[in-house]
């Protein structure tokens, strides 16, 4: 499972997802962080990910959005209360196990007012939008992405934000 750490809004590093997150998303939405939160997944998803970009050495890596839905109280998230296993929370599932493949891939933007269209106001009243290094995302329009392979996806920062 991978390790959750909260960012400090003090934090250089805070800011700079911030500024990524919100000029992608003032163009659209007006919007509120609660909190961003640094995404360090288990071992072998890193290796993984890691041995994928050595195999693949002509393909790009870039940042892209990945909005989710989520069924807990995630304004209160930490390392000890995931949902359980059998809930469909898509968001404790990805911090779980890595990316799971359904219908043969997964889908990114560049832009995540594209991606907010795919999260859901969860019991808290929060979205949940993740961002993520992808290698070899396939443009197969202007603002979606679609990767057929796990190991190309590393969850990065999970945003947490209403709006």
């Amino acid at each position: 499972m991978a390790n959750i750490i909260p960012l400090s809004i003090s934090s250089s590093e805070y800011t700079t997802v911030k500024s990524t997150f919100t000029s992608k998303m003032a163009l659209k939405y007006n919007i509120q962080i609660h909190s961003i939160i640094r995404v360090e997944m288990p071992k072998h998803i890193i290796n993984n990910h890691k041995a994928y970009k050595k195999k693949n050495p002509n393909l790009r890596c870039a940042q892209y959005f990945h909005g989710t839905k989520h069924v807990c109280a995630i304004r209160s998230l930490n390392n000890s209360n995931f949902c359980q296993p059998n809930v469909a929370c898509s968001v404790c599932g990805i911090i779980r196990t890595g990316f799971k493949l359904n219908n043969g891939g997964v889908w990114f933007s560049p832009d995540a007012w594209y991606s907010h269209s795919y999260t859901n106001l969860g019991p808290d009243s929060s979205r949940t939008m993740f961002i993520v290094d992808v290698v070899g995302a396939a443009n197969s329009s202007g603002s979606e992405n679609y990767v057929a392979y796990a190991e190309a996806i590393m969850p990065r920062y999970l945003i947490v934000y209403s709006g």
